[in-house]
C-alpha cells in the first residue's frame, strides 16, 4: 500500500517509497504505477481495465511526490502543463559537505547521458537548471537544501550537487562516500503544485521524507516549502 495524498475521478497522488520504480522496468520488476493500477482495479472491481499513468517520473532511488493520471484527457491537459511550465517541484535534499550557498541561487549545467548515468557536456547539450530555495547546515558536515526544479532532466539534481562536490547522502554513483541504505538517497519529492486538469483550480501537495527525527524537524522550518511563488 502506498500512502495517497490526493484522488479524485481525474487523477491520484501517491508517496513513492525510495527503491520503488516509478514504472514497470524492462526486467519486469513493478513500479509504484503498477501497484495503483492493481489498487484501482481491485478496488472498483475492474481487473485489466484501469487506466493509470505517470504524469512525472521520480527515480528509483529517490522518494516522495508521485502524481498519476487517471483519464487520457488528465494526462494529456498535465503533459502540456509541464511543458508549459505550470507545475512546480521542490526538493528536499541531504548532502554531504557545508555548503555555503546563497537563498534563491541558480545552478546551470548542460548534461548528457551515457550508460544511464548523467555526465557534463558543452552548450549543445541539454540545458539543467535548478534553484536553492534553502539551506541549513547540520552538526555532522551534512547540508540540508530546498530546491526548486526548473528544467526536468533525468537524474538532474543528483548530477548537477555532484558537479560542486557535495554528492547526496548516499548517491554512490555520483560520488558520495556516507552510507544511507542500499538503493535509496536523501533525495525527496516534498512540493507539487499544479493546475487540476478540467477544474483549473490550484492543486498543492506537501509531503517530507522518513529519514530521521532530527533531519524531519529542520525540514519543517523551510517556510518555502509550504508556500509557492508568484508564477
Amino acid at each position: 500500500m502506498l500512502p495517497i495524498l490526493f484522488e479524485d475521478n481525474h487523477l491520484i497522488a501517491v508517496e513513492k517509497p525510495s527503491g520503488l520504480p516509478s514504472q514497470l522496468t524492462p526486467d519486469g520488476r513493478k513500479g509504484a504505477e503498477d501497484i495503483v493500477r492493481e489498487l484501482i482495479e481491485k478496488r472498483e472491481g475492474k481487473p485489466g481495465k484501469a487506466f493509470v499513468h505517470v504524469v512525472h517520473r521520480l527515480d528509483t532511488a529517490a522518494s516522495g511526490i508521485l502524481l498519476l493520471a487517471k483519464t487520457s484527457k488528465a494526462l494529456s491537459r498535465l503533459s502540456e502543463a509541464i511543458r508549459e511550465k505550470k507545475i512546480q517541484k521542490r526538493y528536499v535534499a541531504l548532502v554531504e559537505g557545508t555548503m555555503q550557498v546563497e537563498k534563491n541561487k541558480r545552478f546551470i549545467d548542460y548534461m548528457r547521458h551515457s550508460s544511464r548515468k548523467a555526465a557534463p557536456s558543452d552548450t549543445e547539450g541539454k540545458k539543467a537548471e535548478l534553484e536553492i530555495i534553502d539551506s541549513v547546515l547540520l552538526a555532522d558536515k551534512t547540508t540540508l537544501l530546498l530546491i526548486e526544479l526548473i528544467t526536468g532532466r533525468y537524474h538532474q539534481i543528483r548530477f548537477q550537487l555532484s558537479q560542486r562536490g557535495f554528492p547526496i547522502v548516499g548517491d554512490t554513483k555520483y560520488g558520495s562516500q556516507k552510507t544511507y541504505k542500499p538503493g535509496k538517497i536523501c533525495l525527496h519529492h516534498a512540493f507539487l503544485s499544479f493546475p487540476h486538469p478540467t477544474l483549473k483550480n490550484e492543486i498543492t501537495l506537501h509531503s517530507l521524507p522518513h529519514w530521521n527525527d532530527s533531519v524531519s524537524k529542520q525540514i519543517s522550518l523551510f517556510d518555502c516549502l509550504y508556500t509557492h511563488p508568484d508564477r
